[in-house]
């Protein structure tokens, strides 16, 4: 019994600690955490790099690239490119050519933004 009430009370102290120390999902969430959580779809957004290589992206969320880019092809996302040069925003549809850029990260919105028509 004394062995049960300590694992009852162990058990307890960690899902306190847990509920304590977890920030919220905005504050700390890792990149995939954010994806995954947001939703995915057949269409994708599409990077070419430098490197003559590219990168598909099928899920809302924060994508670390941390490559230089060509092109971008938004195809049914809307979000932007965080550059070197500063956020490139971009709605459904859009393909433009990015010149060589450092690309940090590409983040795809959920739902479509407000500076989108």
């Amino acid at each position: 019994m004394k062995t049960l009430l300590g694992v009852a009370a162990t058990a307890a102290l960690i899902t306190t600690c847990a509920i304590v120390t977890t920030p919220p999902a905005s504050a700390s969430a890792t990149q995939e955490q954010v994806a995954a959580s947001m939703g995915c779809q057949s269409s994708r957004a599409v990077l070419r790099f430098r490197d003559n290589t590219t990168g598909s992206y099928y899920c809302s969320g924060v994508h670390a690239v941390g490559k230089r880019a060509d092109y971008f092809t938004a195809n049914g996302w809307s979000g932007w490119l965080d550059t070197t040069e500063g956020d490139i925003l971009f709605c459904d549809g859009e393909r433009f050519p990015v010149l060589g850029v450092h690309v940090y990260n590409l983040v795809l919105n959920e739902t479509k933004p407000g500076w989108c028509p």
